[in-house]
């Protein structure tokens, strides 16, 4: 009796001591795979926060771009009006420059023209006093001759 009680108190005990074994594995394990579980969340929890951040900064870094290449627009466009300006103001410039020199060259031709019509004129009124003193020379040389052909003649 003593050693079917001890038997039997041997068999419970194994028995608890499997239940309280496999209770240890179980809890064990459970708490193994919550600790995995948790680990597993904290990475996807990591993972997204960085997904979120970078497609935050993406968004930012596109803003940033988009703005600079308006801003960049903005600069090329003012920069086309201002020589656009600067073509408009060199051509008004050339322009004057080219009016200027033609009025300038047509004043020195008139001015040459006006020169020569003087000269032309000095030397026209030249060659005709010229030839008004020839004249009267002549005139004077055939007087002469003729009053020493009237000195010497015997009409008189």
């Amino acid at each position: 009796r003593e050693i079917s009680r001890r038997i039997e108190n041997t068999g419970m005990r194994l028995k608890a001591t499997l239940v309280i074994q496999n209770w240890y594995r179980t809890e064990k394990e459970r708490r193994w795979r919550t600790t995995l579980l948790n680990k597993q969340q904290i990475l996807r929890n990591f993972l997204s926060a960085k997904l979120i951040q970078r497609n935050i900064r993406m968004r930012l870094a596109y803003n940033q771009l988009s703005g600079l290449r308006k801003e960049r627009e903005n600069l090329a466009r003012r920069r086309q009006e201002a020589a656009m300006v600067l073509c408009r103001f060199g051509r008004l410039l050339i322009a004057r420059y080219r009016m200027q020199r033609r009025r300038d060259e047509y004043d020195e031709e008139i001015k040459r023209a006006m020169m020569l019509r003087i000269w032309a004129a000095t030397m026209m009124a030249a060659y005709w006093r010229g030839k008004l003193g020839r004249d009267k020379a002549r005139g004077l040389k055939i007087l002469r001759a003729q009053r020493w052909k009237a000195l010497w003649s015997g009409e008189e």
